[in-house]
């Protein structure tokens, strides 16, 4: 089967994604920046491309509980795509983004980079657009069973559903959850620039993990194996302490450290204390 990524909506946003997050990993910013100017622009503004994405988005965080309301669901998204999406403009707007891309960076390249799902994406945008190009009897059947499997195990509806747990998410389209976490990602990047000397590298893990894991909740679970290692690290230091205001201290922190261990999440005031601990705990290496 046919396939052409740089007229995949669902394609060419995971491209740009993963392409965002390689230029801050390589330092380059600028570049990153630009790209991730390109995914608002086209994907999250009043766009044919918007709307398009709109509806991949659907399926790709969407999960269904039986193969019936799975095909029901597969139908009613292809109905949507045919009364929505201009197909002309989308084409056209593709055209246009294909072009930004490569004013900016290698696009040939760029294309090559893995994405996790591509399968499951390459199938929908098929399915969408059935007529175009012959598909043999056993190509529906590989497209139908990757379609149906996606809905009935879906891995990334469940990560949306973790993220929306966090009360500054539960308002947010997927699609601004995506790119305010691209955001994130550049912003990190820059502070690690700006302020980087001033951090230890143990600082920086923390900043980095909480801005850039998927699931919250995988995050709390990091999170609560590196404390309670924090509190081992500072009890076995704690004796060779002899100040009481210091013993006092440490004391409060081990309080502190405990009731971030029994919360649900972890929030930005947890974890402004526990980089403050941190750094404390370097301290004590003075005693």
């Amino acid at each position: 089967m046919k396939h052409n990524k740089q007229k995949n909506v669902g394609i060419m946003f995971e491209i740009l994604s993963h392409a965002v997050l390689r230029e801050v990993s390589e330092k380059r910013n600028r570049r990153a920046a630009r790209l991730y100017a390109l995914i608002k622009e086209n994907f999250l503004k009043d766009t044919e491309i918007s709307k398009a994405y709109k509806i991949y988005s659907q399926f790709i965080h969407s999960e269904a509980r039986n193969v019936y309301s799975a095909n029901l669901f597969i139908q009613n998204l292809i109905k949507e795509y045919v009364v929505n999406v201009n197909k002309k403009k989308l084409d056209a707007e593709l055209n246009r983004l294909s072009e930004s891309i490569s004013r900016i960076t290698n696009k040939k390249n760029l294309l090559k980079i893995n994405v996790p799902n591509y399968k499951t994406i390459a199938s929908f945008h098929i399915r969408l657009h059935e007529g175009n190009q012959y598909i043999s009897s056993k190509e529906n059947l590989i497209i139908d069973e990757t379609l149906l499997d996606h809905l009935l195990e879906n891995k990334a509806a469940k990560r949306i559903r973790d993220v929306r747990e966090q009360s500054k998410y539960e308002k947010k389209t997927i699609e601004e959850i995506q790119t305010e976490k691209l955001a994130l990602v550049i912003a990190l990047q820059k502070f690690d620039d700006i302020y980087g000397k001033l951090l230890t590298k143990e600082q920086k893990l923390y900043l980095e993990k909480y801005y850039t894991t998927a699931e919250p909740v995988k995050y709390k679970r990091w999170v609560d194996k590196k404390v309670n290692n924090l509190i081992d690290e500072i009890a076995n230091k704690s004796p060779a302490i002899t100040d009481e205001k210091i013993t006092e201290k440490i004391e409060l922190v081990n309080e502190k450290l405990k009731g971030i261990v029994e919360q649900e999440s972890v929030s930005t005031s947890n974890l402004k204390d526990i980089l403050l601990i941190v750094e404390m705990k370097d301290k004590l290496e003075l005693f």
